[in-house]
């Protein structure tokens, strides 16, 4: 049997295991707050307990809203960001759509009104060259703006096609700034909530330390999540399942956006994640027989992700089946 790791206190190994994951952090602070009230509630006379979950919990709330934020929001921004910058890509370049209506201009003007394309194009192509998105919709507009009200039959669809680029692009383009600005929530600003987090919990296993220095029946380690501490996480799971059978996959901490691919194949069947061994209190993720299906922690239907952290899977066909899940 493998002997247990404990703690180290000589250095912080909460900010250590999280200093490259948001998710670590995450999961950790959950597993933590959720132990600490516990505690505090089993032993209300006990004022060590609440005062470690009172001055934990406002930087585990904190934590939670940039993180939801910063996944949630900024998520539908790199949504919109792709769908602008595809636009844009497509746009500038030597095979760009920039190229193809300089060359259908000189088509029409280079030989007999060559000033008619150095008025429409007076810097040639630079405006779309190596340039930030919004200097590009602002040359789609100049350019347009050049091509005026020119009446050939074929500078009317290349202005058409010019305006419609810029007619999609221009509304895009501030949605997506409206979205930052209402954000505010960056990279930098969710790791120092995650440092803060994880100082607070280093903190507190050192008052633990000083109260259970005995450290009776392993109480130290039971506030903390070890197994994502320490990184010893299986991330698949192959298992055979008999019919109409279930069983206890997991105990894990997971968070909203913690990601799942499975597939079973024999049946159908279903799977929660519980606040309890074998529970079922949650909404079911459902298999369809050889269908793979990917899924976040956030189709459970819960919040409290520190305490519903059992992950069960139900056979529903009376067939032996094979079931397949990654955590990734």
């Amino acid at each position: 049997m493998a002997k247990k790791r404990k703690l180290k206190y000589s250095e912080n190994q909460f900010l250590y295991a999280a200093r490259d994951s948001h998710e670590k952090a995450m999961k950790l602070a959950y597993y933590h707050v959720t132990i600490l009230k516990a505690y505090m509630l089993a032993f209300p006379l006990d004022a060590d307990y609440a005062m470690m979950y009172d001055r934990t919990i406002l930087l585990f709330e904190d934590l939670k809203e940039k993180y939801v934020k910063y996944y949630t929001v900024s998520a539908a921004q790199s949504g919109e960001t792709s769908n602008v910058g595809a636009r844009i890509k497509n746009i500038k370049g030597k095979e760009g759509k920039a190229r193809d209506w300089f060359t259908r201009v000189m088509a029409i003007y280079a030989r007999t009104h060559p000033e008619r394309v150095k008025a429409i194009f007076p810097h040639l192509l630079k405006p779309f060259y190596h340039v930030g998105k919004d200097a590009i919709i602002r040359g789609l507009y100049v350019l347009s703006k050049n091509i005026g009200d020119d009446t050939h039959p074929l500078m009317i669809i290349i202005k058409a096609e010019i305006d419609e680029e810029y007619s999609i692009l221009n509304p895009d383009r501030e949605t997506q700034r409206e979205a930052i600005g209402k954000t505010r929530i960056t990279s930098s600003i969710l790791e120092d909530a995650c440092k803060a987090s994880m100082e607070m919990e280093y903190m507190n296993a050192g008052l633990l330390m000083n109260k259970h220095p005995k450290d009776e029946n392993g109480i130290q380690s039971k506030f903390h999540d070890m197994q994502e501490l320490q990184n010893r996480l299986q991330k698949i799971f192959n298992i055979h399942l008999d019919g109409n059978k279930k069983k206890d996959l997991v105990v894990r901490t997971f968070v909203f956006n913690s990601r799942f691919r499975g597939r079973m194949r024999g049946g159908s069947g279903r799977m929660y994640l519980s606040n309890k061994k074998g529970g079922t209190n949650s909404l079911a993720v459902r298999f369809l027989d050889g269908v793979e299906i990917k899924f976040t922690a956030a189709d459970f239907g819960i919040t409290k992700y520190g305490e519903f952290r059992f992950l069960t899977i139900i056979n529903d066909s009376g067939e032996r089946v094979s079931f397949y899940l990654q955590s990734y």
